[in-house]
């Protein structure tokens, strides 16, 4: 993150979400341009159903959402939703939006950082997102981060998967929140990634999606 980056995020402050914030959630995906809408959910219409804004709002056993807000307004959102994968491991899947004003701000990269520290304080060894074909700016940006990470491609998507670094032994999480347990469900993907990543990717417009909200298909 470069000085001016840096400046931007200063003036944010990064919070789990809640229920209360179902209205401004709302608003915010709302204002989003068709093609930011698209390239986070795969859809050019924001997801402002009553049962997404209770997913977005971190309403589940095994989902946690954090929001950027700067002067009470949501300017970005980031959820990820805890897995059980095929070999009993801890993994979970991330997806990150900010407003269209404050893209390429390193807020997205705060709000990454953020739900991975709280993922490794689960328990969670691997990330996986979901990225659409097209997208070759977030798709670069995750492999110049993350080169050992292991690409699956459909036709229209692109899922990756990576290892997230863990603590040694006795060491405590370093993210805020640590500690919050989530609930498990069983995931039903293919093999984890093999290769340890270098550092946690920024996020620009997304770093892909939860599959449940109906993310890449099979």
């Amino acid at each position: 993150m470069n000085r001016t980056q840096a400046s931007a995020v200063a003036s944010v402050e990064i919070r789990q979400a809640g229920s209360g914030d179902r209205d401004a959630i709302r608003d915010f995906l709302a204002a989003l341009s068709p093609r930011t809408n698209y390239l986070r959910f795969f859809t050019t219409a924001s997801p402002t159903t009553a049962a997404m804004l209770r997913i977005l709002t971190g309403v589940g056993d095994n989902v946690d959402a954090v929001v950027a807000a700067e002067k009470e307004t949501i300017i970005g959102h980031a959820m990820a939703v805890d897995k059980v994968g095929p070999r009993g491991t801890d993994t979970v899947e991330i997806g990150v939006v900010v407003t269209d004003a404050r893209q390429g701000g390193g807020i997205g990269s705060a709000l990454v950082r953020t739900l991975t520290a709280r993922a490794k304080a689960r328990g969670a060894t691997s990330v996986a997102m979901d990225v659409l074909a097209e997208n070759r700016q977030v798709l670069d940006m995750i492999e110049n981060h993350w080169p050992g990470a292991r690409r699956d491609n459909s036709t229209a998507c692109v899922t990756i998967h990576a290892r997230l670094p863990q603590h040694k032994e006795g060491q405590k999480g370093d993210g805020p929140f640590s500690g919050r347990r989530l609930g498990r469900r069983p995931w039903d993907s293919g093999r984890r990634g093999q290769r340890r990543p270098t550092q946690q990717p920024a996020a620009g417009v997304s770093v892909g999606r939860s599959r449940d909200l109906s993310g890449c298909s099979p």
